[in-house]
């Protein structure tokens, strides 16, 4: 999900789970531990996690729901994941620079 801080006028990407959807301990853990990772994670190649709330309430046109969510920095070009994906074939010389 896109947001905007609207204070800075920038963008941020958010990942939010619906607290009724949330069908085990062990996938609100997973999110949590992934939350904990992003926290400690202090690296120019790792997008830096903005904001946390595991308590927090969402409303669309239809209801209102409890949800866990996090905020991080918005990566303008998207994913590399997605980039990957949509390339044919790397080089090798592509390919080294990207995992480094």
């Amino acid at each position: 999900m896109l947001g905007i801080n609207l204070e800075k006028n920038t963008y941020c990407a958010i990942k939010m789970m619906k607290k009724n959807e949330v069908n085990s301990v062990h996938k609100l853990q997973k999110f949590l531990n992934e939350v904990k990772l992003l926290s400690e994670a202090k690296h120019k190649n790792i997008i830096e996690l903005l904001y946390v709330n595991i308590d927090a309430e969402y409303s669309d046109q239809w209801a209102t729901s409890k949800v866990v969510y996090y905020a991080m920095k918005f990566a303008e070009n998207g994913e590399l994941f997605n980039f990957v994906d949509n390339t044919p074939k790397f080089s090798e010389e592509l390919a080294r620079f990207y995992f480094r």
